[in-house]
């Protein structure tokens, strides 16, 4: 009886302290394989040479200036003659539990000569991995959204293919949401079923996809009573908007404050077209902003940790009060 009863106690102080320490253990991950394909942008054909990267990361939050980043686990491959690649299994790797994987990951990369570099995040949500990490036992990653599917190359010759005016341009997807703030990567060539955005704010920006890059259907708030001082000195500030009536107000810049994973998309984004290809800010069907982000002035564009406000000019023939009842639809406080 006597030794059942130190057993039990034994077992219980065992188990009190694996609790107490379980903070300061490290998470171990682990992946199956991952194949996808590059293909041409334009004309669907399989791309052999390509060169992939793929990163798995974690995020060290530091308070309040942002994120410090690192790899957990990276891979480096080309694609076949059917441009197919494959990036083997990997793990169990070990990170401090004080680094929380960073839920969009894996990243892919992906370039070849004579193409426009991109890449792509993983939209299967994990943020949920460090946390709930039991110690000694690895996690498993979920595959990426990316997985098993077509990676596209845009030719860097304007010229390669045909600029087309067919109605396909004139109409955005019905897979993108009227009521919605979307952030869109913008093509100097044709995209299959995209849209070409040229208005009087937003002359011959560009082509975008039938699909956004980022879809955000909430905001945390929004303002429109800013002065244009608040804009940083290195954003873009075409066409101001003044009062052309004496009953409206002059407005010359609205802010969006956007929720932690949003603005993470957003920033990522960013990062990754950072002196390339502009970005637009849609507004349900309506072009809202070009890069608030100067680009080629920026090494590394901050992850934020917790909700972001982005500050946006408003161009000459923008309604204020239409985009107020617009961004009023997205406010939810969650």
């Amino acid at each position: 009886m006597f030794g059942t009863q130190r057993m039990r106690t034994f077992f219980i102080f065992s188990f009190l302290v694996l609790v107490s320490t379980s903070c300061s253990l490290p998470v171990y991950y682990k992946s199956s394989p991952i194949s996808a394909t590059v293909v041409d942008a334009y004309t669907g054909q399989p791309i052999e040479g390509a060169t992939i990267q793929v990163r798995w990361s974690a995020l060290h939050h530091k308070w309040p200036e942002g994120a410090d980043s690192m790899d957990i686990h990276t891979a480096t491959t080309t694609t076949d003659k059917n441009g197919l690649f494959t990036i083997p299994a990997w793990g169990p790797v070990g990170a401090a539990r004080k680094w929380h994987y960073y839920d969009f990951d894996p990243m892919v990369s992906f370039s070849k000569t004579g193409y426009k570099s991109a890449y792509k995040d993983n939209d299967n949500n994990q943020d949920s991995v460090t946390s709930g990490a039991i110690p000694f036992l690895s996690v498993t990653l979920k595959s990426p959204s990316w997985a098993g599917n077509n990676l596209e190359l845009e030719s860097l010759d304007n010229n390669a293919h045909p600029i087309s005016s067919t109605n396909t341009l004139s109409s955005i997807s019905d897979e993108v949401l009227s009521n919605s703030l979307s952030y869109y990567v913008v093509h100097k060539n044709i995209v299959e079923n995209g849209r070409y955005i040229n208005s009087t704010d937003f002359l011959t920006t560009g082509y975008i996809r039938p699909k956004p890059d980022v879809l955000i259907t909430n905001i945390k708030s929004f303002s429109i009573n800013l002065p244009n001082d608040v804009l940083n000195k290195d954003w873009p500030r075409p066409n101001f908007h003044f009062a052309n009536t004496d009953k409206q107000e002059p407005y010359s810049a609205f802010s969006i404050t956007l929720f932690t994973k949003d603005a993470q998309k957003v920033a990522r984004l960013e990062w990754a077209n950072n002196g390339g290809n502009d970005l637009l800010f849609m507004l349900g069907n309506k072009p809202l902003a070009a890069n608030y982000l100067s680009t080629g002035k920026f090494d590394k564009i901050p992850i934020p940790t917790n909700s972001q406000t982005i500050y946006l000019p408003l161009r000459e023939h923008q309604d204020i009060h239409e985009i107020e009842q617009a961004l009023q639809k997205l406010v939810q406080e969650k």
